[in-house]
């Protein structure tokens, strides 16, 4: 190898670094375009997971008035049903009460049997004066 034919290697091989160098220079050129694109997209989907963020907040604070809504109804229906169970068992203690009050206490003695009575009539006086003509004595 003479150092002409080095000279020859030597500068091809300059020439295919110089387009290796401008080639990889292209190609990350067109990938930054491509991230700059995806970047953009990204941004995008940022925007809209924020809006969905916000309807999840709005859902949440409804899904916390309801649960606060029926935490108080419940409540209410629990009041209502002890009290009821507390009335009807105050009602069946006085039914029975009565009920045994009735069925224990002891018949009234009987009365003596009345005798009937007897009105005397009214003694008639003697008569004074002599029978008038046609009056029955």
């Amino acid at each position: 190898m003479n150092a002409s034919d080095k000279e020859y290697i030597d500068a091809r091989l300059d020439a295919q670094d110089a387009r290796v160098d401008r080639r990889l220079a292209s190609l990350e050129a067109l990938v930054m375009t491509k991230f700059t694109g995806v970047d953009a997209q990204f941004a995008a989907i940022g925007i809209k997971f924020a809006e969905v963020d916000v309807q999840f907040a709005r859902m949440d604070a409804k899904l916390a008035e309801l649960r606060t809504e029926m935490h108080a109804r419940f409540n209410e229906l629990i009041k209502w049903l002890v009290g009821t169970a507390i009335a009807m068992s105050a009602l069946g203690i006085t039914i029975i009460a009565l009920l045994f009050n009735f069925a224990t206490s002891k018949p009234l003695a009987p009365s003596p049997p009345s005798v009937p009575a007897v009105v005397a009539p009214a003694p008639v006086a003697a008569p004074t004066s002599a029978p008038v003509a046609g009056q029955r004595r």
